[in-house]
């Protein structure tokens, strides 16, 4: 069958897919698949709520602790120095320029240059009153907050003493992530590096600290955040770094741990030209799924004339189905698993312009769809009746379903790993590591409340996280 949805654009149809986008109802549009150029398809991105990428700056920890890196780099293995060497160069294939900035005790200004930054001086701490005796990473997320056509970069170990989640300073992080995650992405990679220099801030019983000399593997973070398109572009740009170390740890089975948190998970490259199963019934028959070069919608015709009584209908025959969440939908590494629930919407064709005004939206497709727990699916039928009370009069007709996630579970899978690269605790005191790595302080609990400044930002926006789009032709 030929595709009839949009013939009446005639001579003046768009060309390009974000504006072929917008003759589609806008809620319908993300569910859409792209099936363009690469260059359409960031047009389409661009058109759907995506951000054009103005600066970048890369935050490095300046701690005592971080010499650890310096000193335990090796020819072959030496991830601090690979990250502030190539990162600039990676950022500026997206077109983007670099600075960068240290943070200890202040969040110092801005240099282009970040070979300083390689120096064991950078992060001597001689005195309680020098800049590497702290680590205000909460300074630095306060500055993110407010930079949101920019992408940030920060560099740290991301030790936080019992002192500091004892005294809330931990979660205190949290509204500055909240606000992050509205509209952005935080990326975090977990790399084993090698270390050599001493451990700050160790539990030694009774509220004390101490530290100690360690030579050996000890995790390094790199957090990433920005607008969701540009986080996932750069990572892309990781895999074909001049680094050979970075290019090899952040590939598919690479060693670099991930982990990202964003309230729009859904891959769109992953989108299904076909997301409903075609059917057999003669009542509802599918057709094409080209609307537009670049774009797929499924089609079905749908026959009123066929659907009255008397007419041969056919006992066995079947309605198009639809099955969610599909885990393949979803960006890998993200933490899109949590309690979701299924809402359908129609909307009519009323005129030939090919604009968001051109539909008119009807009432939410009837249907009583239960919360899914994570793990779990829901099926969408396209029963005789649904069709028949939704369809019944002639014309064309774009049907919506979200997936909206409620919050987001806690214990996530994607942030496992970092539960076991925390320093294992027993009565105040940490537990001497028994593996081939010292595990980081406390860093379960930066996860911890990273999922849960996800789950207020779901809650509050209700997001759908995935979906499907389809047409129906009604007709005798």
């Amino acid at each position: 069958m030929a595709s009839f949805v949009l013939s009446g654009c005639g001579a003046d149809r768009p060309s390009g897919i974000a504006n072929q986008l917008d003759c589609f109802p806008q809620p319908s549009r993300a569910w859409i698949a792209r099936t363009g150029t690469a260059s359409d398809s960031a047009a389409a991105r661009g058109a759907t709520g995506g951000a054009t990428l103005k600066a970048a700056t890369i935050y490095v920890d300046r701690s005592a602790s971080m010499m650890g890196y310096i000193a335990g780099a090796t020819t072959m293995d030496r991830p601090f120095q690979d990250v502030i060497g190539t990162f600039p160069a990676s950022l500026a294939e997206m077109g983007v320029e670099t600075r960068f900035r240290a943070f200890g005790r202040t969040v110092t200004p801005p240099v282009r240059d970040g070979a300083a930054l390689l120096k064991p001086e950078h992060y001597a701490c001689a005195s309680r009153d020098d800049e590497a005796c702290e680590s205000h990473i909460d300074d630095v997320l306060k500055i993110v907050e407010g930079q949101r056509d920019q992408m940030a970069i920060i560099v740290t170990d991301l030790w936080f003493s019992n002192s500091s989640v004892d005294t809330s300073a931990l979660a205190a992080l949290q509204p500055s992530l909240r606000e992050i995650l509205k509209d952005r992405a935080i990326s975090v990679y977990g790399i084993a590096a090698p270390f050599n220099g001493k451990i700050y801030d160790l539990p030694a019983g009774q509220g004390q600290l101490g530290s100690m000399p360690y030579a050996g593997t000890h995790p390094l973070y790199v957090l990433v955040i920005g607008p969701d398109a540009d986080v996932r572009a750069f990572d892309t740009r990781l895999q074909r770094s001049g680094s050979p170390a970075i290019a090899a740890g952040v590939a598919e089975r690479g060693s670099w741990k991930r982990a990202i948190f964003t309230a729009a998970p859904t891959n769109e490259a992953e989108l299904a030209a076909k997301p409903l199963s075609d059917g057999s019934s003669p009542l509802f028959r599918a057709g094409s799924s080209e609307v537009f070069n670049g774009l797929a919608v499924q089609q079905f015709t749908y026959n009123p004339d066929l659907d009255r009584p008397g007419a041969a209908k056919g006992n066995s025959a079947t309605f198009p189905t639809w099955s969610g969440p599909d885990p393949s939908l979803f960006i890998p590494h993200s933490v899109w698993q949590g309690p979701t629930q299924l809402r359908v919407r129609v909307w009519r064709r009323r005129d030939n312009q090919c604009t968001s005004r051109s539909w008119i939206e009807l009432n939410n497709l009837a249907g009583d769809w239960p919360r899914v727990e994570p793990g779990g699916k829901v099926d969408f039928h396209l029963e005789p009746g649904l069709v028949r009370q939704t369809f019944r009069q002639e014309g064309t007709y774009v049907l919506t379903g979200e997936m909206r996630r409620l919050s987001v579970m806690q214990d996530n899978p994607q942030t496992a790993w970092m539960k076991q690269w925390s320093l294992p605790m027993v009565g105040g005191n940490y537990v001497a590591p028994s593996g081939p790595m010292f595990p980081t302080l406390n860093i379960n609990e930066f996860g911890r409340i990273l999922q849960d400044a996800l789950a207020d930002t779901t809650e509050a926006q209700s997001r759908p996280v995935t979906g499907f789009t389809v047409m129906v032709h009604s007709a005798d």
